[in-house]
């Protein structure tokens, strides 16, 4: 006699699997109402904005045999959060092109991580450009999207959007 479960134990690898896969895509990415701590070092309790950490990376990061990559160390710096601002109005600091001096665009909010890089802060809803400040250097910001905006990230409202912003600039690739 076949038990009543015998139907779901024989395809259970064939259903759970794309479940799991989809909850962890879909977690990984989303924003999070009302979140909880989720960044080691966070202590504020803001509920809609930006949650997330800066990271110095640097060595050498290329794939191979025997190198060890690391996911970088927290850093305690400014963290900028700007009107959504395009590549094209920003002036470098200098020839390296990584390094900008304050946008023009307005300045809407200014967090500091801190000395693990975790940092939150707090929005209103809408499309940002987030920089950090290297200290002797200027703002650094390194993801573009498309329409050349510098490093957009949105708030939804009631929500944390996470920002990771690794600070690469010693690295190899």
């Amino acid at each position: 006699m076949l038990k009543p479960y015998f139907f779901l134990h024989r395809f259970s690898g064939v259903i759970l699997l794309p479940v799991l896969l989809l909850v962890f895509l879909g977690s990984s990415c989303a924003q999070r109402k009302g979140a909880a701590l989720s960044f080691k070092g966070c202590t504020n309790t803001v509920q809609q904005g930006f949650e997330g950490s800066v990271k110095e990376v640097s060595g050498n990061m290329m794939p191979g045999p025997g190198v060890i990559r690391h996911s970088g160390t927290g850093l305690e710096t400014d963290v900028y959060i700007f009107e959504l601002t395009k590549a094209e109005t920003l002036e470098k600091t200098g020839a390296d092109s990584r390094f900008y001096k304050m946008p023009k665009t307005k300045l809407i909010a200014k967090g500091k991580s801190d000395k693990d890089g975790c940092f939150r802060v707090a929005l209103p809803a809408g499309r940002y450009s987030v920089f950090v400040n290297v200290p002797g250097n200027g703002l650094f910001a390194n993801r573009f999207d498309g329409e050349n905006n510098v490093f957009p990230c949105e708030v939804l409202p009631d929500a944390l959007a996470p920002v990771e912003i690794k600070v690469d600039y010693k690295a190899a690739y």
